[in-house]
């Protein structure tokens, strides 16, 4: 998903760009942290990839749409490139980059009602040598939405990068995002098909999202040889967040009851990294480009007071809900001590070989040592903890008919963990055994022209299912059965002229 096409939709957030891809379906996107959770193959991708490292969660990953040079999106089980927690595909976030030439853009316009916005996109070369480059995105945005919701973010994305020999290359990335939405529309449990005008706010001013986050990144290639390629990478966030949020639960008389909701601020911080050795050789005219190496990302999130206090309000008619006062939420709430705590990780040590035989048959054969590991403590979930490795294996055969074709078959595995049990179950803070899921695929790819490609794909991915028991009278969330999504993929993507490009399928 290109930067043209981010660009010339004047999208607002990542969902706009997702529901025009064939491959994803069009997301909810959370207004608190700006991550959709994104369904591919069926399956919904909650933990991003943000410049080719993988997070362990997406909450607290704020991601603004300025700072997105382009969006990779990658369908079928992902465990070898990425780890653990992406069954149905991974979405990677690749961030901007310092430009060849200089750039001086500005961009004013609306997003809606009174939103109004400005962005200044700014990059270049600091000499003459293009050595040293710079790339800083800034975005003020305020008003009210169509429907009458406050909205205030003000993000900063600055950029440093250097060749700082011949041979060895670092960039250092920094992302500021304060984000402000008051009066959010709920979300509605109807018993019957009612018309609900979401032309209209339908939430008092208090139910807010309020954000803060912080992010760092940086990375190294070094290039001692034709025959080895050195990349690391390290990311960071911290980000802090509260959320006000209101469901209506319909009454047979056309009333609604609130279900009101309040997170207090909330601590979650990101960590990943990874470093990879590449060599390419030659045994007996067989070529190889061999990569070994180890990721880790570690997500970790501290809860204020209670966690989130839920209040159910009295029957109003619709037209009276937005003048609902707001509840006595309780002293447990504030930026006090945190009480509650949640930690995952993913750990990953991978080898892969990418062999070609000749200019028909080539193969990639990898191997991937995963481990999952979680840990919760605190009066929310209570005390638990687990720690899983898994080797999981991915194989891909290549056979190009003509040269503009390629057929493939693959089968790769994944680790993903065990679903950490909310508190509206009896079961409530238990921690599921991790899952190993299993995709088998074969597919076609045609380059009708330089610029154009089409592809085909058939798949048939397992795992473990996951799922209320509906018991009496609190149900239980437990683990039984197998999950097994079969589905084809046909996809077009590119330029049919220099003018006009094409995404559908």
């Amino acid at each position: 998903m290109p930067s043209d096409l981010i660009e010339n939709v004047n999208a607002q957030n990542m969902s706009q760009i997702f529901k025009m891809n064939p491959l994803t379906q069009e997301p909810i996107v959370q207004n608190f942290t700006g991550v959709p959770e994104v369904t591919i193959r069926g399956f919904q991708s909650f933990n991003p990839i943000y410049d080719s490292i993988p997070l362990a969660l997406a909450n607290g990953s704020a991601i603004s749409v300025i700072e997105i040079e382009r969006v990779e999106i990658l369908s079928g089980t992902s465990g070898f490139l990425y780890g653990g927690g992406r069954v149905g595909g991974a979405v990677n976030y690749v961030t901007k980059s310092p430009t060849s030439v200089p750039l001086r853009r500005l961009t004013f316009g609306n997003y809606g009602g009174t939103q109004f916005y400005g962005h200044a996109d700014i990059g270049g070369k600091f000499d003459d040598r293009d050595r040293f480059g710079y790339r800083a995105n800034l975005l003020y945005q305020g008003g009210d939405t169509a429907i009458g919701e406050p909205v205030n973010q003000k993000v900063a994305n600055i950029v440093l990068d250097g060749h700082l020999t011949d041979t060895l290359y670092a960039d250092v990335k920094y992302t500021y995002n304060d984000y402000s939405k008051e009066a959010t529309q709920p979300w509605f449990a109807l018993m019957e098909r009612t018309s609900i005008d979401t032309s209209k706010r339908h939430s008092p001013k208090w139910a807010s999202n309020d954000l803060e986050s912080h992010k760092a990144y940086t990375s190294l290639r070094w290039d001692p040889s034709k025959h080895f390629t050195l990349r690391s990478a390290f990311f960071y966030q911290d980000t802090r967040m509260r959320v006000n949020q209101i469901g209506l639960i319909e009454q047979m008389d056309r009333t609604f009851i609130p279900n009101m909701s309040n997170s207090p601020w909330s601590k979650f911080e990101n960590y990943g990294g990874y470093i990879y050795l590449d060599t390419r050789f030659s045994t007996f005219a067989i070529d190889h480009k061999l990569t070994f190496g180890y990721s880790s990302t570690f997500h970790e999130m501290f809860l204020r007071g209670n966690d989130t206090v839920y209040q159910d309000g009295t029957n109003l008619p619709l037209s009276e809900l937005k003048n609902m006062s707001e509840p006595d939420w309780g002293e447990s709430f504030g930026k006090g001590t945190m009480s509650s705590a949640w930690v995952g990780r993913y750990d990953n040590v991978l080898i892969g070989d990418n062999i070609t035989f000749n200019n028909q048959w080539s193969a990639m054969v990898g191997f991937n040592y995963a481990t999952t590991a979680n840990k919760t403590g605190g009066v929310i979930y209570g005390d638990s903890n687990y720690e899983k490795s898994e080797l999981t294996p991915t194989v891909s055969l290549l056979y190009k008919p003509i040269e503009e074709v390629t057929t493939y078959a693959s089968y790769m595995e994944a680790l993903e963990r065990g679903t950490v049990v909310g508190n509206t179950y009896a079961n409530r803070g238990t921690v599921l055994p991790p899952l190993v899921s299993k995709q088998y695929e074969v597919g076609l790819k045609y380059d009708l022209n330089p610029n154009l490609l089409l592809s085909t794909a058939l798949f048939r991915i397992e795992k473990a299912n996951q799922y209320s028991d509906r018991a009496t009278p609190i149900p239980s969330y437990v683990q039984d059965g197998l999950q097994v999504h079969n589905g084809v993929e046909l996809v077009l993507t590119g330029k049919l002229t220099d003018n006009l490009t094409i995404m559908g399928g």
